[in-house]
């Protein structure tokens, strides 16, 4: 399995350790896709930040199209235990 480690500094620049190189969160995902582990932390202070961009990569990909969430799917995601 792939691993990627990236960091995410100011203006939402993501830097892979992997590919020596700045990437954007689709790309990213592109990986995500195809089964890598992937991390993504804070330049600043080392906060993981992984869950919050696939989210945003999620949400990326509803308002384009690539994806559909059903109205149910989302209240069951969005529900605190």
């Amino acid at each position: 399995m792939t691993k990627l480690t990236c960091r995410k500094g100011s203006q939402r620049r993501i830097y892979c350790y992997e590919l020596q190189r700045y990437v954007t969160l689709t790309e990213i995902g592109d990986y995500w896709d195809h089964g890598a582990q992937v991390t993504i932390v804070s330049k600043y202070d080392g906060t993981d930040l992984t869950a919050a961009s696939l989210l945003r990569l999620l949400a990326q990909r509803v308002e384009s199209g690539l994806l559909e969430v059903s109205e149910a799917r989302l209240r069951e995601l969005g529900r605190v235990a």
